[in-house]
């Protein structure tokens, strides 16, 4: 993330390293602590860089939509099935995410919801209680697609389905191999019902 900036990259820290272990990170996307908190404490852990740099760097760790996705959306869509975005985020993000027009996926998504809106982040059952809740479904119903294993874990013993996606290697053909395997193809299915 610091490279991506044009920063230099203190000895104290990875810039490939996992986020979730940058102090606060958790209660950020939780909700329970301000953008304010939040992007002090990275600036004081980061050390040597301000507060607008410090939101710089938060903000360059959503990087692209990944490629496919936004079709499959529009697909299930079309065939009448209920799409949505649980996420692990920030006020920040989100507006990346889901307001800048940027992620057609999640543009395309009926149902969406991010962490520090409903105040708990996955893997707490609460965050998936206020999912079924926002989206009318029974737990047996919802299909997660996730790159956590510990959140697909968590969506399990809720009744979920989940499978965990390796965001390294084409998400979307993971999601469709999956999607074939349990609703057939999409487009077919509308078009034979239709």
């Amino acid at each position: 993330m610091l490279t991506r900036c044009g920063m230099p990259v203190p000895r104290h820290i990875s810039d490939d390293g996992d986020i979730h272990l940058m102090p606060g990170f958790e209660e950020y996307q939780a909700g329970d602590l301000s953008d304010d908190e939040y992007i002090a404490a990275m600036a004081r852990h980061i050390g040597g860089i301000s507060l607008e740099d410090a939101m710089r760097v938060h903000r360059s760790m959503i990087i692209e939509p990944y490629p496919g996705v936004a079709e499959i959306v529009g697909e299930l869509n079309e065939a009448g099935i209920v799409t949505g975005c649980l996420s692990n985020t920030n006020a920040p993000h989100w507006e990346d995410l889901a307001e800048s027009g940027r992620f057609p996926a999640i543009d395309a998504m009926k149902v969406k919801l991010g962490s520090h809106m409903i105040g708990a982040a996955k893997p707490d059952p609460r965050a998936f209680h206020a999912f079924e809740s926002a989206c009318g479904c029974r737990p047996a119903e919802i299909l997660l697609f996730d790159d956590s294993a510990l959140n697909c874990e968590a969506a399990r013993k809720l009744g979920w389905q989940a499978l965990r996606i390796d965001p390294t290697s084409s998400p979307a053909d993971q999601i469709r191999e999956a999607l074939r395997g349990i609703i057939g193809d999409p487009v077919s299915n509308s078009a034979q019902s239709g």
